[in-house]
């Protein structure tokens, strides 16, 4: 702690859940960089220092519905029961396997690491748990349910698009790639009578100038049909920035033109 004060320039006189819950975002930024370097985790886990075991999952959050899940998991509307505001809880299923836990785990590190108003915040997390699980803010769409009204709003497009490139901008520069955006992978929030997007599920992101050890195999491919780069189906393990870019491009042609196909002519694009 003594280090890591002198290192953000004041003291450090309360617990690592406060720290990390401080809205102070370049001090959570620095400190997720510093426990977090080459994904690693903190080598020393609460339970080894003594502390008393964490509240649990339905302690600290009533369920009240099912919004959304599949292999991995499920995702739920939840209440945080110490203050009542509705957030999305995200539990991982008994069925995945271990390299599927690694994933999540580096997905919840590399989203709390990243601070910015459009890629979405992790408020709470637990990946030691039983199941694993991560809290974000509630949203009231993803991207992919906006489209059919986005074809021909090109001013509303164009606002949205442009906020999703302020977040993946500012992950490419802290060196974290994304590897699979697509529509599903943006919320988009209603805050003060306005439509905010916000980048999320970093399940497949990298760093970049990570040393530790990749769970991609080489030559191996990852991302989503119709979306990833051509170089990702041959080799994910060693791509850069623009496999990410190329995954905008075709964001971008399905908010404009209202369907996404291999090929669209170029009378579909709109014309300014």
């Amino acid at each position: 702690w003594g280090a890591l004060s002198r290192h953000l320039g004041f003291g450090l006189k309360c617990d690592l859940d406060d720290i990390i819950r401080l809205d102070w975002p370049p001090a959570r930024e620095e400190i997720g960089k510093l426990l977090y370097a080459d994904d690693e985790p903190l080598p020393i886990e609460a339970r080894d220092l003594g502390a008393a075991p964490a509240p649990s999952i339905a302690d600290r959050y009533e369920r009240r519905s099912e919004i959304g899940g599949g292999g991995f998991g499920r995702v739920f509307r939840a209440v945080r029961r110490a203050d009542g505001v509705e957030v999305a809880l995200k539990e991982l299923s008994d069925a995945v396997g271990a390299e599927d836990v690694e994933r999540f785990k580096r997905e919840v590190k590399l989203q709390s690491m990243l601070q910015h108003p459009n890629i979405v915040p992790i408020l709470e997390a637990d990946t030691a748990a039983d199941p694993p699980f991560c809290v974000i803010p509630l949203a009231q769409w993803n991207l992919k349910d906006c489209i059919p009204k986005l074809a021909g709003d090109l001013d509303r497009t164009l606002r949205l698009f442009g906020q999703v490139l302020r977040g993946v901008e500012h992950a490419h520069r802290q060196s974290v790639i994304h590897r699979d955006l697509k529509p599903e992978n943006v919320l988009i929030y209603w805050e003060d009578d306005e439509e905010t997007a916000r980048v999320a599920d970093f399940g497949l992101g990298k760093r970049l100038d990570s040393k530790s050890l990749s769970l991609t195999s080489t030559n191996r491919s990852m991302g989503t049909p119709l979306y990833a780069a051509p170089e990702q189906w041959d080799d994910s393990k060693n791509v850069d920035e623009r496999a990410d870019i190329f995954g905008l491009g075709r964001m971008l042609q399905e908010m404009l033109v209202g369907k996404l196909t291999l090929y669209s002519t170029a009378d579909e694009v709109p014309v300014t």
